[in-house]
């Protein structure tokens, strides 16, 4: 895995996105310094909707900080620039992509211990910010949509520290490879149960995916 860097962080308040004028926290500003981190999340960040974003399983938000430079090249004419922080994560991450991070990898930087719990599933917010109706769609389907992760000890973060990967399970997955999984028709079974067992997703994902299980084995009657 490549070396990685907390290229910056980022907590902030409520905004208005879009025309409808719909509150939001996805407008975030930089920290710079120490920032606190626990299980809750960051210092000073604030969350709208507390049924898709916040609580113990999504207490940090990650992207990689190289997928802008691809957004960029994608869409030249967006309503907000596509910068570090724009896509409304905490932590925008040097080094690393959805493709090298993996359900239930266990991460440190600074004091703070941290595991990857879910990919995130970005919503219709980020198409009225950036006036781009498919964008969350197309996030998904190139995998870069980033993941969620639970604090499981609290402490300072800094931007420009390390990340170091402390223990990653066997058999596990990554957030690329979920996705592709998600996102198939027909996914095989076996698979998807292997999914649904990986030790570290968040329980919410893991009812989800055994109810397609059982979906499709209905299906198969």
């Amino acid at each position: 895995m490549p070396s990685l860097l907390v290229h910056a962080l980022f907590a902030g308040g409520i905004s208005v996105i879009g025309d409808g004028g719909h509150r939001s926290g996805l407008r975030k500003q930089r920290r710079e310094g120490a920032v606190w981190v626990d299980g809750q999340g960051m210092a000073d960040d604030e969350i709208v909707d507390l049924r898709s974003h916040g609580g113990p399983d999504r207490a940090l938000s990650l992207f990689a900080f190289e997928h802008y430079a691809v957004l960029q090249k994608m869409f030249s004419d967006t309503a907000e620039p596509l910068i570090a922080g724009s896509m409304g994560e905490n932590i925008a991450c040097q080094g690393g992509t959805d493709q090298d991070f993996f359900i239930g990898d266990i991460y440190r930087a600074g004091d703070v211990v941290f595991q990857i719990s879910q990919p995130r599933s970005p919503c219709w917010k980020l198409n009225a910010r950036f006036g781009l109706p498919h964008l969350s769609k197309i996030l998904q389907e190139q995998h870069r949509a980033g993941c969620y992760a639970r604090v499981l000890t609290a402490g300072f973060m800094s931007a420009g520290q390390a990340i170091t990967l402390q223990s990653r399970q066997e058999h596990s997955c990554s957030i690329a490879a979920f996705w592709e999984q998600v996102l198939c028709r027909r996914p095989d079974l076996a698979t998807l149960s292997a999914l649904a067992n990986t030790a570290g997703l968040a329980e919410e994902w893991r009812v989800r995916l055994k109810d397609r299980i059982r979906w499709l084995k209905a299906l198969q009657v």
